[in-house]
């Protein structure tokens, strides 16, 4: 099962991204989920495109405002650490093949989730 996390992208860091990308789609890149697999850390990356034939790719990472420990604070009246704004990050793609060969992970190299391809084999 998929990450059901998503972020509307700010307009800034959607300018930054077609500065980069020119030729990308803006209403496609204005709203993303997040690519992984269901996970416990906080950070989560929505895929925005391939980088050449450089085997990177250009992904927005942002971080959830809550976790299950902000919700215990906020149930105690303890004050809030804020999450950091999104960003746009260059990272290696995951190298994995699926058993197949047919398939492979396109997740970033450190997703620490399952690859990709276990979706669809």
């Amino acid at each position: 099962m998929t990450c059901p996390a998503q972020i509307v992208v700010p307009k800034p860091l959607l300018a930054e991204i077609l500065q980069h990308l020119p030729d990308a789609d803006a209403a496609h890149l204005s709203w993303l989920t997040c690519d992984f697999d269901l996970h416990p850390h906080r950070d989560h990356y929505g895929y925005v495109d391939d980088i050449g034939a450089t085997e990177q790719a250009l992904w927005i990472v942002w971080t959830d405002e809550t976790d299950e420990a902000d919700e215990a604070d906020e149930a105690e009246g303890t004050e809030d650490t804020p999450s950091s704004p999104p960003r746009v990050s260059v990272e290696r793609i995951c190298p994995s093949k699926s058993p197949s060969s047919e398939d492979a992970c396109w997740l970033p190299l450190r997703h620490g989730t399952p690859h990709s391809w276990t979706r669809y084999e």
